[in-house]
Parts: structure tokens; sequence; C-alpha cells
């Protein structure tokens, strides 16, 4: 993850310096040739820096799961495996369910994969190569997805992380597949981010509100599949991808450009700009990490319907009433205690509003921090984070004062 980050901040940084070298050092026009080629292949490893991101979170989350292994003479191959569905490169690992059935785990679609591919069994993979791969650190479960790694220097610690898993455990447009574990096995799966055959929770009858609900449509599949969630997370995250790659660097490289063409008059809006970014910047990122993360709690769980409870904030003391003279309904922060926890919950990363006589919601995910919450219809979906400041009684209780929180629409 580190070196992510170092490398997303490498290549646009020389990128820059490159440029300024050129117009500031040598005069002459033809240096800028020589660093056509980087500035290209630069631009291109900038955008490929994001690609790796994704997986590094999920590795992250295989790994929280599952311990590491270290196993011995795995098989492997570079051509297609006879029991995959895919093809590439694959390592057979025992089912652990059933130690005669081997299961594929093929290379999908991921740009880290030259080294490995010189490392596999196949008719030219030379065994000096083989051995730095051996013994092969595992972690997952290979019917649904995992990390393997080679061992570093002196073999107490892996190098070359790489995520490998089954196409139905992440794709949401295949049909989950359960591989016949057993529902230990599903909840561990799913927790290190896989998407499984059965709901994580199944709807009972007595869930549905004081107002007559009928029962959860989409209940059993992955709650992205609801239009209106799908609709709402993908253009969050769309909005926040927009304004991560296309106007930020506009903004930044546009009066960058014109100051290294010699207009002098663009060095105050530069400082600005320069001075904003860091502090700006880091928001959108957080905004857009916070939203793959619905994504992917979205794809796994479906949504189900329970109790809660609107808190006060101990700073909230007015009055919450249920209209204004413009009409609108009040609303007040999204600050809950959901299915009679004791933790008080808050949206993140930035505020939300609810009814104050709010008492259900759609929640995907086990009740708690991380879950994703919707009020009901599932078209304002919300992660959830652990509420830290103070509070005070519930949003039903009376309070003095008669200004009621009502957001701009």
């Amino acid at each position: 993850m580190a070196m992510n980050v170092v490398g997303l901040i490498a290549w646009p940084g020389v990128w820059v310096a490159l440029l300024f070298v050129s117009n500031s050092t040598y005069p002459s026009n033809w240096i800028l040739w020589i660093f056509i080629p980087y500035s290209l292949y630069g631009l291109y490893r900038f955008r490929v820096q994001f690609t790796y991101f994704p997986q590094a979170f999920r590795m992250r989350r295989v790994l929280r799961a599952y311990p590491w292994q270290f196993l011995e003479g795995v098989p492997s191959g570079l051509g297609k495996h006879s029991g995959a569905r895919d093809d590439g490169m694959w390592f057979e690992f025992r089912n652990p369910a059933d130690a005669e059935e081997k299961v594929p785990l093929v290379f999908i679609r991921h740009p880290r994969t030259y080294w490995w591919l010189r490392r596999l069994d196949g008719p030219r993979t030379r065994p000096r190569l083989r051995a730095q791969i051996e013994p092969l650190w595992f972690a997952g479960d290979p019917r649904f997805l995992a990390v393997v790694a080679a061992p570093g220097r002196g073999g107490r610690a892996p190098k070359r992380l790489h995520f490998l898993y089954q196409r139905p455990a992440v794709d949401i447009q295949c049909a989950p597949d359960s591989w016949g574990a057993t529902p230990a096995d599903l909840e561990r799966a799913r927790r290190a981010g896989a998407r499984v055959d059965t709901p994580p929770f199944t709807p009972t009858a007595d869930e549905v509100n004081d107002q007559g609900t009928e029962r959860l449509p989409w209940a059993s599949q992955p709650a992205l599949k609801h239009p209106p969630t799908g609709k709402a997370v993908r253009r969050r995250v769309v909005r926040q991808m927009v304004l991560l790659f296309a106007v930020w660097p506009a903004l930044v490289l546009v009066p960058l450009l014109l100051v290294v063409g010699g207009d002098e008059g663009f060095i105050p809006i530069m400082v600005r700009i320069v001075v904003l970014v860091p502090i700006v910047v880091p928001f959108h990122i957080w905004a857009l990490v916070t939203a793959l993360r619905m994504h992917r709690v979205l794809s796994t769980h479906s949504w189900r319907l329970v109790e809660c409870e609107v808190v006060r904030a101990a700073a909230h003391g007015w009055r919450l009433k249920d209209g204004s003279s413009s009409g609108r309904k009040a609303r007040v922060p999204a600050i809950l205690r959901i299915g009679g926890h004791g933790t008080v919950l808050t949206a993140t990363p930035f505020k939300r509003y609810v009814s104050p006589r709010l008492n259900h919601l759609w929640c995907a995910g086990p009740p708690g921090v991380g879950a994703v919450v919707s009020e009901p219809g599932g078209a304002r979906p919300f992660r959830l984070a652990k509420y830290k400041g103070p509070i005070g009684a519930s949003a039903a209780a009376p309070v003095t004062g008669e200004r009621a929180q009502v957001p701009e629409s």
C-alpha cells in the first residue's frame, strides 16, 4: 500500500519536474522532445497506479479474515485449466471441504502478473525461478478468494503479494457459488469480501415497520441490484472519480502549463491551487474510498429491515418539528442506535440527515461500524462509523425551544 502511494506521487511529480527542467534549464525546445517518451509513459503509469488500490484493499480484507499458510509443491500452469471458467495462469489448491477435489485459482485481469508468469510451471520455466515461490505463502479459501505471495529474503516475510479470486465471488454479474461450503466458511468468506450464494440475513415475517411496509424487495439478491441503490452508489463513485481524475488535474495542469509558457499572471492562481490541493483533495480521496467500500458491502449483502433509534447530539437543543412554513419535513443529523445495540453510530465521511421519527432502516451488512444503511427505499445509502461526540436524549424526548433543523434542498 505504501509503495502504491509513493508511485501515485512519484510518477506525476517527476513529470512536472522534467517540465520545469525543459523550460528553465534549457531554453531550447529540443530538450522537450527527449522527455516526451517519459511524459507519455508517466501519464499512463499515473492512470494505472489507481487500479492497484482496489486490489490492495481487497488483500487487506482477506488477510484480516485468514491466516498465512505455507504450501509446498502447489501445482501451477500457464495454459487454461480444465476445471476453470477463465483463461490464464493458475494455481491448483485442495478444496477445504473435500481433500480429493482440486480447485484452480486463475490470475484474472491484474497488471502485476509478469513476475509470476516467469515462475509458474511451464515448458520454459527455469528451476531456479520456480524455486523462488517455494514454499508458497497462501491466505484465503480457494473456493472464493485468496492472497498468494512468494517468500521474502530468509523466508521470514512475504513479498510480491497477489490477489486471486473465483469470478462469482467478486463479479456482481455472475451468480454466486458456494462450492458446498459450510455456513461458517460462507460467513468467513463474506467477511473477507466474497459474494456467496446465500444472503447474510433472511427477512422474517415481523421485519416490517409500524406503517405496514411489505417485505423488502430484492431480499435474496445483493443490495446493489436494487435499482435506486445501484443508481445512487454508481453516481457517487463516478462523481468522486471525475473530481479526482479530471477536475483537480485540470485545475493544476492548466495554470502550470500557462506559467511554464511564460504567463506570469497565473502565478498567484497557481500558488493558491498548490495551497488548496493538499487540503481539499484528501477529502475527495476519503469520499471515494468510502463509496468504494459501500459498493463492496452492497454487492455482498442484501437489504434487510432493522429497528433503529435516532439519538440527539448534546449540542442539539431545540424543538424538533415535523414540518415548517415552507412545507419541508424537519431533518436531524443521522446519529443512530441500530437493532438495540448500545454503540452510537453516525454517517461517514459527510454528515447525513434523517427524519427525527425514523424507527426502521434498511441495512446491508452486520449492524454496526462499516454497515451501509438507508432510509426505507434504498435511494440514499450511507456508511456508518462510530459517533465520538456527546449525546443527549433520544429524538422523541421533549426539549425546549422552537427552532427546527431544516437543511436547504
